[in-house]
């Protein structure tokens, strides 16, 4: 049951992201940005989880818990993506796209951590699941709803896709209220715990790796 629930986590953000990332842009330009300004609202929507992510987590470890925040996240995703309804320009849509994304870009990172912890805990208890099988779903979704988005751009408006964007949001409210609630063991250190791992070689390494496959990402999907 646990990896059904959060098959269906998986699910709802990455249809989320099938809309979002390849089409947001069309929406976009409908709104009369220009290809600079497109470029710099999604740096942005980025940009900002370098600096919300962290302090996130770090909550999170602190309370060693992860479904209540996601909840919250969730819940506030809504309240922010709504704000789009009523943004024209290039300066509302930059700060509706800075307050969604410092809620939403967090909600994945505790749902991996989440999915690890339990299925760690159910094999330590004699059962458990692959993750592998339950992350499948959210490629697979994504794919799903990549061609289903490029349909419906094809044949109504760009103002279509926010609205499914949307329901997609909404849909995470729902599915987050019935993920397990596995907790873990608070962290107790003292300080900011980002700060050691920027003196590791090793993790450096990853960063830096792990930027340039997101840079790409950016031109793939922006342009």
């Amino acid at each position: 049951m646990n990896a059904f629930r959060l098959s269906l986590f998986y699910a709802a953000y990455f249809a989320m992201g099938g809309f979002m990332l390849p089409f947001f842009p069309v929406w976009l330009e409908a709104k009369g940005l220009t290809a600079a300004n497109i470029g710099i609202v999604i740096g942005m929507a980025t940009f900002v989880r370098v600096f919300s992510n962290p302090i996130i987590a770090h909550i999170a470890d602190r309370r060693g818990t992860r479904k209540p925040i996601i909840i919250i996240l969730a819940v506030l995703a809504v309240l922010f993506f709504s704000f789009y309804a009523v943004a024209h320009s290039f300066w509302p849509i930059l700060l509706v796209t800075i307050l969604f994304s410092s809620c939403w870009g967090a909600t994945q990172p505790l749902g991996e951590s989440l999915t690890v912890l339990t299925a760690k805990q159910g094999k330590a208890n004699g059962g458990g699941f692959e993750y592998g099988r339950v992350r499948l779903w959210g490629s697979l979704t994504f794919i799903v709803t990549a061609v289903g988005g490029g349909k419906v751009l094809a044949d109504y408006s760009p103002d279509a896709i926010m609205i499914l964007i949307y329901a997609m949001v909404v849909l995470m409210v729902g599915v987050a209220l019935f993920l397990p609630n596995t907790r873990a063991g608070k962290a107790s250190g003292k300080g900011f715990p980002i700060a050691p791992l920027l003196r590791n070689k090793a993790f450096l390494q990853v960063l830096i790796a792990a930027a340039l496959i997101q840079a790409s990402h950016a031109v793939y999907y922006g342009f």
